[in-house]
């Protein structure tokens, strides 16, 4: 029988510096017993919101987002991944809510073909991947939501570079404001990226308005490019502003299910 076991795995190493980024594809892990097996590691909240999904690839693809959740967070303590308790902030931000356990900070995001899971300790932090299928009216929905300067450096770019180009602000956007946790209640219009070509890797700037009361310093990002059809950005607080490169180290993992 198949079945999830993270005490098979060595225990995982993290440290206030470390990033780690678990990614899975939930088209890959089709096993009925494994399946059944991810459910009942749901709780009762996180079952119902997945019994409600009537989509079944977005249903799925709910499904191994917080099954890998619980098993990610089973890396990096003794504790069965049944056993995590959540709580949530006045925006609706999940946390860990074990309480010999709340140094452990963490965000989910899945896409069509994709998941990831983003762990830290300590520091905020936030993931957002996407598929870069999505191609219409990718400018119309850019000048909704993109601030003037963003979208100016869009239009910008040579037609061919706009798809990507789109994806980059848009993941970097969504990265923030799940970092910060505040959702909607974060004004698109209080900050905004200024994204410059540099030797193998792009250069993010982050400016904020007077109203957002942050410091641009104060958060680190990464952008990267998964095969052909995916985009990942993250965001991770960096409360001593160590400047780039730093100290901080993002590690992308694959997650395997356990068979046995």
């Amino acid at each position: 029988m198949t079945t999830p076991d993270p005490a098979a795995n060595a225990p995982e190493h993290l440290s206030q510096q470390d990033i780690h980024i678990w990614l899975s594809q939930p088209a890959s892990i089709v096993d009925p017993a494994l399946l059944k097996a991810y459910l009942a590691l749901l709780d009762r909240e996180e079952y119902d919101r997945w019994a409600r999904i009537k989509i079944p690839r977005v249903q799925h693809e709910y499904l191994i987002a917080h099954a890998l959740l619980r098993l990610t967070l089973s890396r990096y303590a003794p504790l069965p991944p049944t056993a995590w308790r959540f709580s949530r902030n006045a925006y609706g931000r999940p946390e860990v809510a074990n309480p010999e356990q709340l140094s452990l900070r963490f965000n989910i995001s899945h896409t069509k073909g994709l998941v990831a899971c983003a762990v830290t300790r300590e520091q905020a932090i936030g993931v957002d991947v996407e598929t870069l299928e999505r191609s219409n009216r990718l400018l119309d929905i850019a000048d909704r939501y993109f601030s003037p300067q963003e979208c100016a450096d869009l239009q910008r770019l040579p037609d061919p570079q706009q798809h990507a180009g789109f994806f980059d602000y848009w993941t970097l956007k969504e990265s923030f404001i799940k970092a910060k946790g505040m959702g909607l209640a974060l004004a698109l219009d209080s900050f905004g990226f200024q994204l410059r070509a540099g030797l193998g890797r792009k250069t993010i700037g982050l400016t904020v308005t007077d109203a957002l009361q942050d410091t641009p310093a104060h958060w680190a990002f990464w952008l990267y490019q998964l095969g052909p059809n995916h985009k990942l950005a993250l965001c991770c607080e960096n409360p001593a502003q160590i400047p780039f490169p730093s100290a901080i180290r993002p590690r992308i993992r694959p997650f395997l299910p356990t068979a046995h």
